[in-house]
């Protein structure tokens, strides 16, 4: 079994990059004073539903809706 070896500043990097985009991913979570509630639907038309490397459909159509709802506090 190998032991990954990595120096400090290495580990103090990584740590840095991923606090970084946590903070990112955050800053678009908190709503701004004046953002409006929104909502919005897609429909996607796809030729095949593949599931972890699985392919459920062969030769068909597969639709797949998706919608989102962001409200503001």
């Amino acid at each position: 079994m190998k032991i990954l070896k990595m120096k400090m500043s290495d580990v103090m990097s990584v740590l840095a990059f991923v606090l970084v985009v946590f903070i990112w991913g955050l800053s678009d979570a908190i709503p701004q004073e004046n953002e409006k509630p929104s909502a919005s639907a897609e429909i996607g038309i796809v030729s095949k539903y593949v599931w972890r490397g699985y392919e459920f459909s062969k030769s068909s159509i597969v639709i797949q809706p998706s919608a989102t709802l962001r409200v503001c506090a």
